[in-house]
């Protein structure tokens, strides 16, 4: 009796589970197959939005630091002129006045 019901336990295992577990191995290498081209086009174009963020961020800080350089060399240029100006100004106000 315990010779049947090990048999009968063995023989659902090589002819239910087995085939199951081999089923499942092959749709998940079938699967994987399937989907890899677009695992591989997924990588490319986060490579390609992480290249074109970069060149982004590149683009932008060049455009401060030029931004930064252009009003540098306007304040060497103009705060040297401002006594000018103010007399000027002055010169202005007083030909009004009179």
């Amino acid at each position: 009796m315990l010779e049947a019901l090990f048999v009968l336990v063995v023989a659902f295992g090589l002819f239910v589970v087995l085939p199951l577990l081999v089923l499942k191995a092959v749709f998940g290498v079938a699967l994987w197959c399937l989907l890899l081209p677009f695992k591989v086009l997924g990588g490319l174009l986060e490579l390609a939005v992480g290249l074109a963020i970069g060149l982004g961020k590149i683009a932008v800080t060049g455009a401060a630091v030029l931004a930064v350089l252009l009003g540098l060399a306007l304040c060497l240029v103009l705060v040297p002129l401002l006594p000018l100006a103010a007399i000027a100004f002055g010169v202005f106000l007083l030909v009004k006045i009179l």
